[in-house]
């Protein structure tokens, strides 16, 4: 990952209020790994609209929109919006085709994306809670997708009380809902709209709602 001379006051400056506009080029001179991702190309069953690139614009403007984004202070909205652009800034490394099916996949970007966000945060000086804040958000924003269908068999209980020891799960369902609203998808039609109140029979509603426990504080070793 290219690593410019950014500082965190120079991306914390870039960060729209709720409703603002996207400013892609200035984006992509403060991390130039954004502009690889207008050449990557995604499964078209899954991302319809296109390239990464062209869907990561979309959930930005998704995200911009989104009551949880407008009620957030200051340090809570740069820590979605730096999720939200990075979230998928590993694809191009990760992007898998199928020589058979022609079918996309990425593998791994999302654990792998989180690694690349943290070393750009780190060497551009952003605090450490904010910085993992958005590393956590990046590395399981795929999670709200599966959860009620674990590979490993978990209740969606279970892997909300588990991910509430790492992060806010408020702020990892708005990004999955800008996640998801950000795209065109076989399927879309028909599919349920993203709730944004409280549902007691839906795990991402729940967690929207707030109903998480705070992450325990860090044992150190005296």
């Amino acid at each position: 990952m290219t690593h410019p001379h950014v500082t965190h006051a120079e991306l914390a400056a870039l960060v729209p209020p709720p409703g603002g506009e996207i400013h892609w080029p200035l984006w992509c001179e403060a991390v130039p790994d954004l502009r690889a991702l207008d050449d990557t190309p995604q499964d078209p069953v899954y991302h319809a609209e296109g390239d990464v690139g062209r869907h990561t614009r979309m959930v930005l403007a998704a995200l911009l929109g989104d009551p949880f984004y407008a009620q957030a202070g200051p340090e809570r909205r740069l820590v979605l919006f730096l999720a939200a652009l990075l979230h998928d800034i590993a694809k191009p490394q990760t992007t898998r085709i199928d020589i058979d099916s022609g079918r996309i996949s990425q593998p791994g970007h999302s654990r792998k994306g989180a690694v690349d966000a943290r070393i750009l945060l780190w060497e551009a000086g952003t605090p450490f809670a904010l910085r993992e804040a958005v590393c956590r958000l990046i590395a399981h924003h795929q999670v709200p997708f599966f959860a009620f269908a674990s590979k490993r068999g978990e209740a969606p209980e279970r892997i909300a009380r588990r991910l509430s020891w790492e992060l806010a799960l408020p702020e990892l369902v708005a990004l999955a809902r800008a996640d998801m609203t950000g795209r065109t998808y076989v399927g879309q039609a028909g599919a349920p709209a993203w709730p944004t109140s409280s549902c007691s029979r839906c795990w991402p509603a729940r967690t929207a709602a707030g109903t998480h426990r705070r992450p325990r504080p860090m044992r150190t070793r005296g």
